[in-house]
């Protein structure tokens, strides 16, 4: 990677490392996944910690997607760990809220306080149902 210096491409090494560490875009991102399949008619959840960011969200989407294919009458999105989401979340969940009703699976999301604000903010509330 190379950046600029008095305008000829130079090499990333030579530019001095930022205050307080490692870049931030080059934080290692992590997400807990679990899909709990229930049987007895109890809606199928998917629970997210974490963040919910472009590096996370296929392997949210994957999982999500995968519930739905499984047919189950309602989905619960369980959104209640997640501690930071971007324009990528965002549009993960919003493509996994629109593939489940396109199956005729009831969804739901329980997401975490700002996300919560983040979805009303936005206007998303209003096409995703949240559970209390």
């Amino acid at each position: 990677m190379h950046a600029l210096k008095n305008g000829y491409p130079t090499p990333a090494s030579d530019i001095p490392a930022p205050v307080g560490g490692v870049p931030a875009a080059t934080e290692p991102r992590h997400l807990s996944l679990d899909v709990e399949r229930d049987a007895s008619g109890a809606p199928t959840a998917v629970r997210v910690e974490g963040g919910l960011d472009f590096v996370t969200v296929l392997a949210f989407r994957d999982a999500a997607f995968g519930a739905v294919g499984a047919r189950p009458h309602d989905l619960l999105l369980d959104l209640s760990g997640v501690h930071s989401c971007d324009q990528a979340g965002l549009s993960g969940l919003v493509a996994v809220v629109r593939v489940a009703r396109m199956m005729g699976v009831g969804v739901r999301v329980a997401p975490a306080p700002d996300l919560r604000v983040m979805l009303e903010s936005t206007g998303l509330n209003r096409h995703i149902p949240l559970a209390c």
